[in-house]
């Protein structure tokens, strides 16, 4: 997170795209993603098809869907397949954040950052090939949320409350939301009480109980 926001401080472009240091990206890239921001002003960012693949270098995933009727809430419900790499950004999009990718979090920066900016932004273009492809393996973050990493699940529930205040914050709230941040409240409590964590189910059953006030 620190380097993400530490390089955009730095930046100066018009367009801004995060890359993580271990992904790969097609060496026509970012040429594709700007030339379609160029050719269409209406756009206020441009994604691609995101590939995962494995550290012996095998393709382990199939293409993302991208396309979204209200991709703001298909953002954080896993409805569309946007990470880090997915979008080219124009710069204009991400300046007025207070903050972007929230350093105290381990997981779940990215999918809060992505439901802070889409929040505003919702227009997009989209590239059907998949010009990025994104390293997974068991130690990163996602490897260990599918683990028992404590700090990993904790992370992920503060991520799920900090986009349910976004939400509840700016009036975006609906029936489809409130039902997936239960559904997510109770999730957690399961996990927490998987991995043996009694500090992670109590604070995933206070989540669940402020939905239900």
């Amino acid at each position: 997170c620190a380097c993400r926001n530490i390089g955009f401080e730095n930046s100066r472009g018009e367009f801004i795209q995060f890359f993580d240091s271990d992904d790969l990206m097609h060496p026509s890239h970012l040429e594709k993603k700007v030339s379609l921001l160029k050719s269409h002003p209406e756009f206020d960012f441009v994604v691609c098809q995101t590939v995962p693949f494995s550290g012996r270098n095998e393709i382990i995933g199939k293409p993302a869907n991208l396309r979204s009727n209200n991709v703001f809430e298909d953002s954080f419900l896993g409805k569309v397949g946007f990470v880090t790499s997915t979008p080219l950004w124009r710069r204009h999009c991400l300046v007025g954040l207070d903050h972007l990718f929230d350093e105290t979090l381990i997981i779940g920066d990215e999918t809060e950052f992505h439901a802070r900016v889409l929040l505003h932004f919702r227009n997009y273009g989209i590239i059907e090939e998949p010009l990025v492809l994104r390293r997974e393996h068991g130690d990163s973050t996602t490897g260990r949320l599918r683990g028992r990493d404590a700090r990993v699940l904790s992370s992920s529930l503060n991520s799920r409350r900090k986009i349910f205040n976004t939400v509840n914050s700016n009036g975006a709230m609906t029936d489809r939301l409130a039902d997936h941040f239960r559904m997510s409240a109770f999730a957690h409590y399961v996990r927490g009480l998987s991995v043996g964590s009694a500090e992670i189910a109590n604070d995933a059953h206070s989540f669940g109980r402020e939905l239900a006030a």
